[in-house]
């Protein structure tokens, strides 16, 4: 009988050390899944996080070339004033030419 109980008892410690060797890798594996979804969620946020820096970079260039176009249209209109009034003056002074000559 002793001999049969120590059996059982070894057995007895034996299934409840396998049972929590069970519990502590499906505790592990449960945290490993964890870790594993917190990291791609951080992987995510540092992607989303690019990805607007780089969409406000390209907002900025596109804001800067913009801005030269303008500028650039806005001396191409200057330069179209500035013919306008030479045109105009030149126009002026053919006027007053042919005036002055037409009383002479």
């Amino acid at each position: 009988k002793s001999a049969t109980a120590t059996q059982t008892e070894k057995q007895t410690a034996v299934d409840t050390a396998q049972s929590a060797l069970t519990q502590a890798q499906n505790a592990k594996d449960a945290a490993d899944k964890a870790l594993s979804t917190a990291n791609d969620a951080v992987k995510s946020a540092t992607a989303t996080q690019t990805e607007k820096q780089t969409a406000a970079d390209n907002a900025q260039t596109a804001l800067t070339q913009a801005q030269n176009a303008k500028d650039a249209a806005d001396s191409a209109l200057s330069a179209a004033n500035d013919a306008v009034k030479a045109a105009t003056a030149a126009q002026s002074a053919k006027q007053t030419a042919v005036t002055d000559a037409q009383k002479a």
